[in-house]
């Protein structure tokens, strides 16, 4: 597995409702039009849900694995701005480092000079705020992949 590769989840929570258990199984099968769609359902009717942040996340990487980059990048910026809420009261990030490194990774495949010093910025803030996460290791990574491309 190559451990700059999209991150995808795993498996559902135990303690998760049908419904996003059923929309991480679509993502698990790369049914990202039905994950999104079922995903998108799930966050409009659990806005208190434990796991809102989690199917958040993961609506952006169905777009991202749609390739509507743009879209990835808007959904995942909501992440890292639900859970800036969330980290202020003493909680700690999740996924907030996560979401800033597929910014980083959807600002990468849109390519364009612009877009790829988005993603260097991306990948610089992920490391400067959250240096402990296993998502700044791979942020490192692919900056030294864009240094080595300039």
């Amino acid at each position: 597995v190559d451990d700059d590769a999209v991150a995808v989840a795993i498996e559902a929570p135990a303690d998760a409702d049908d419904e996003f258990i059923t929309a991480v199984a679509l993502v698990q099968q790369s049914k990202w039009d039905e994950a999104g769609a079922l995903l998108q359902k799930y966050l409009r009717k659990n806005r208190d849900s434990e796991h809102y942040l989690e199917a958040q996340f993961l609506v952006g990487q169905c777009l991202f694995e749609l390739q509507r980059f743009k879209n990835a990048i808007t959904e995942f910026q909501k992440v890292i701005e639900a859970e800036d809420k969330v980290v202020r009261k003493g909680a700690t990030a999740l996924w907030a480092p996560r979401a800033m490194f597929m910014q980083g990774r959807a600002f990468e495949e849109l390519g364009t000079k612009q877009d790829l010093e988005a993603a260097a910025l991306f990948f610089d803030e992920l490391v400067r705020l959250y240096p402990a996460a296993a998502d700044a290791e791979r942020a490192r990574r692919r900056l030294e992949v864009l240094d080595a491309n300039r």
